[in-house]
């Protein structure tokens, strides 16, 4: 119907709404865009269908050819080979070969963490891919086209200062402290909604007659439950004293590990180990209690994972710049680290170790194919290593508005409060309680606000909201 005489046209899709005696702007109606080739938000490189794809070829700033991953229906990371580096000194120096990615670190630490497609066609289309992955089997460090590293897998490097006889030694320490924490304290088992995850336990416990599970030791705020204050995650507290017993002895046994993790931060990134070391002193043995594992540890979480694979994903509620690592003990076959976003999967045998900025890469585990696989990952929450104020306070913000009663988990939450019901009515809500952005008190805080960052799970990956315990939920 054409508009009357003396009146502008109005285009229906950004039509103003009145509601509760309010003017609300409308919102532009945005028409999706037909794409065949299925671009996945966790792949950033995968752009154009297949029969687009162009290898670039090239030399890097050595002379060397550049090396490209195979393409089978989506393109791959292209990896530079940037020579070698050598870093540390003494017993704990060591060279490492350097592949450079074609992408700029912004592409990681910049923007909200892309969330991973866990639907069961996508964890499938993952793994077919890894199988043309670069295998890393010699100590490598990977660096962004502009110098920032986001993994280090060095060889033996747990064995770092320790001859073949001490090696031997503090192998069998760690083995045999898990296997009598095992004994006494079994793994807890997979959700009961994880029905993949069960049936593969069913399987390895049918075949092998083994262990199957993970444990999470840590000192953090569970996922999805940020009003609570930080404390020691339910499968740290075993009821049973035998079960605490093993469970001490344990973390007393792996202590050597730590401080061999937090010698090789230190040399790799002196500022994030200050940092972590810092934060995990600051807590000590009164807050860690038994999970402490003396003056040089960094971490405050460790993951132990019983011959068990885990599906693509991010510890997105990490802080997104720290080190996670890992290493393995055991005799297995299989069981590779695969980095989708890096086109490389690492093959890790007993004595190696990772560093890899897991809250902004994608990674799973694949399957233990013979053996046994036992596998350490220590982490910190960035909850834990950089508190907002709040956290240790009330865990939670309060609407700036006067007469507003309102308390907000997270910046995130207070966001969406401050904005209102726009568009719709929030039936059941009362409309006094919502505010508007476009109020200059309301904008000056929330610039104020963005300034620090959020301690909920501000990322699009959340992991675990509301469940009982994030040892339940948080991948590893």
């Amino acid at each position: 119907m054409a508009p009357s005489n003396g009146t502008k046209a109005s285009n229906p899709t950004t039509l103003r709404r009145v509601r509760g005696g309010r003017v609300q702007k409308g919102r532009l109606a945005v028409q999706p865009q037909a794409d065949d080739s299925e671009v996945d938000s966790s792949r950033p490189w995968q752009a154009t269908p297949a029969d687009n794809v162009t290898q670039v070829q090239g030399t890097n700033t050595a002379g060397s050819p550049v090396s490209t991953s195979g393409n089978h229906g989506t393109n791959h990371p292209v990896l530079l080979d940037g020579g070698n580096e050598t870093i540390g000194e003494g017993a704990y120096q060591l060279t490492s070969s350097i592949k450079i990615l074609q992408e700029n670190s912004s592409m990681f630490f910049t923007g909200r963490i892309r969330k991973v497609d866990k639907s069961e066609a996508s964890v499938r289309k993952f793994r077919e891919e890894a199988a043309q992955y670069l295998v890393i089997r010699t100590s490598t460090v990977v660096r962004c086209a502009d110098g920032k590293p986001v993994l280090r897998f060095l060889k033996a490097g747990m064995y770092a200062g320790l001859g073949p006889d001490k090696e031997r030694g503090k192998r069998e320490d760690s083995i045999n402290a898990i296997r009598q924490l095992i004994d006494a304290y079994p793994p807890p088992p997979p959700r009961q909604d994880d029905s993949r995850m069960q049936q593969e336990q069913r399987e390895i416990q049918k075949a092998q007659h083994q262990a199957f599970g993970r444990y999470m030791l840590a000192f953090w705020i569970p996922d999805g439950r940020q009003r609570k204050p930080p404390g020691l995650s339910a499968q740290s507290q075993p009821e049973r004293a035998d079960s605490m017993a093993k469970l001490v002895q344990y973390m007393q046994a792996t202590e050597w590990e730590h401080s061999t993790i937090a010698k090789w931060i230190s040399i790799a990134d002196p500022a994030i180990h200050k940092e972590l070391h810092s934060s995990y002193q600051g807590l000590g043995p009164g807050e860690l209690q038994h999970l402490y594992q003396g003056p040089e540890a960094c971490h405050s979480g460790l993951a132990l994972l019983i011959n068990r694979t885990e599906d693509p994903h991010k510890d997105s509620n990490d802080a997104r710049d720290n080190w996670t690592t890992t290493n393995c003990w055991g005799s297995f076959t299989g069981g590779c680290v695969v980095y989708p976003e890096l086109g490389i999967k690492v093959a890790m045998e007993p004595g190696d170790l990772s560093l890899t900025r897991a809250a902004v890469l994608t990674h799973f585990v694949e399957p233990v194919e013979e053996g046994e696989r036992f596998c350490h990952v220590r982490f910190t929450k960035k909850n834990i290593l950089r508190p907002t104020g709040k956290v240790y306070e009330d865990l939670a913000i309060s609407c700036p508005m006067p007469g507003c009663a309102k308390v907000c988990p997270s910046e995130k939450q207070l966001k969406k409060h401050l904005h209102g019901p726009t568009g719709k009515l929030r039936r059941g809500k009362r409309t006094a309680t919502y505010h508007w952005l476009e109020n200059k008190e309301v904008t000056e805080y929330m610039a104020r606000a963005s300034e620090v960052p959020a301690h909920g799970v501000d990322e699009e990956e959340e992991t675990g909201a509301g469940a009982k315990d994030s040892a339940d939920a948080d991948p590893r």
